[in-house]
């Protein structure tokens, strides 16, 4: 019987989302130390998927989708329900518990790119 990590690794694998989050997010799931282009050692989080589906987002949605959340950037609370209304099939990937890195990875990333 497969873990209920396996479980989620097999609906991430099936999802309808770009490979660079599919890699992403299973990367985070393992929490491994990584090496950044200029040395730096660190963990792989889900801060990394929301970070790039943050600076790319305007690749997924509408403009005037995009306007909407900049209104909203600063609440968490409302990010959260803007990625659940807009990008679900991105979020709904995932998992509860780490859906605030995630929420804040992506506020970074918008911000860097945006």
């Amino acid at each position: 019987m497969a873990t209920k990590h396996e479980q989620w690794k097999q609906r991430v694998r099936k999802a309808h989302v770009p490979a660079y989050f599919k890699g992403l997010l299973i990367d985070a799931s393992f929490r491994k130390v990584v090496r950044s282009a200029n040395g730096e050692v660190g963990r792989c989080s889900f801060f990394n998927p929301g970070f790039e589906l943050g600076r790319n987002v305007g690749q997924h949605i509408d403009a005037d989708v995009l306007d909407e959340l900049e209104k909203i950037l600063d609440e968490p609370v409302k990010v959260a329900a803007w990625l659940r209304k807009h990008l679900n099939r991105f979020f709904g990937l995932v998992p509860a518990k780490r859906r605030p890195i995630f929420i804040e990875g992506f506020r970074r990333g918008f911000e860097e790119n945006h």
